[in-house]
């Protein structure tokens, strides 16, 4: 089927029209996909949705999956909130991948309605940089924090991330995570020979 688009936009078109009135929202949707914990999605879904579970920069799609058997807890008798959980699962899931994976974990949880304030001018930015990098291929992104523009009091507000750096390799060195994923830098060639 090539004339149907499969991108952010489409997807969040999507699992709308799995709601049944334009007034109805998600408590919370769940990502367990690469390079999902990005301003571009968040922006799609945050006209519907409270709570976004994601993962930012990933480099193996394995290292993405978030464990849905704490689902289990919405059968108990104290229902738990969105909020509840989605750190339910994140937890877990942390803990099953850090106890077992050597490359970098980071997953995120974004309250869509404290991100609100900044999101715009963060998926801006991050088209800026975006474009500055001619981007032909899809890359996996990195920590936007890594960014001049990357205000981290004011975009990391409602964001709570679980994070491990890689045990090897580039990705070892950040002790900390934005939340957010943005495209890599440009390399030039300078840099390349480098």
């Amino acid at each position: 089927m090539p004339v149907i688009k499969v991108n952010n936009s489409s997807f969040a078109k999507g699992i709308q029209r799995v709601l049944l009135t334009d007034d109805q929202i998600f408590d919370l949707v769940i990502l367990s996909t690469c390079n999902n914990g990005n301003p571009e999605i968040a922006s799609h879904l945050i006209t519907f949705t409270d709570h976004l579970l994601a993962s930012p920069p990933k480099k193996n799609l394995h290292l993405s999956h978030i464990d849905s058997d704490r689902m289990a807890i919405l059968e108990e008798d104290s229902q738990p909130s969105s909020e509840q959980l989605a750190w339910s699962m994140a937890e877990q899931t942390y803990r099953r991948l850090a106890a077992t994976i050597q490359t970098t974990i980071t997953l995120a949880l974004y309250d869509l309605g404290l991100v609100d304030s900044g999101i715009n001018e963060l998926h801006t930015a991050t088209l800026a940089q975006e474009q500055s990098a001619q981007t032909h291929l899809i890359q996996n992104k990195v920590g936007c924090a890594q960014f001049t523009f990357f205000d981290a009091e004011k975009y990391r507000a409602g964001v709570k991330t679980w994070y491990k750096p890689a045990r090897f390799g580039r990705g070892g060195k950040l002790e900390s995570h934005s939340g957010w994923g943005c495209e890599p830098p440009l390399k030039t060639d300078a840099a390349v020979n480098n």
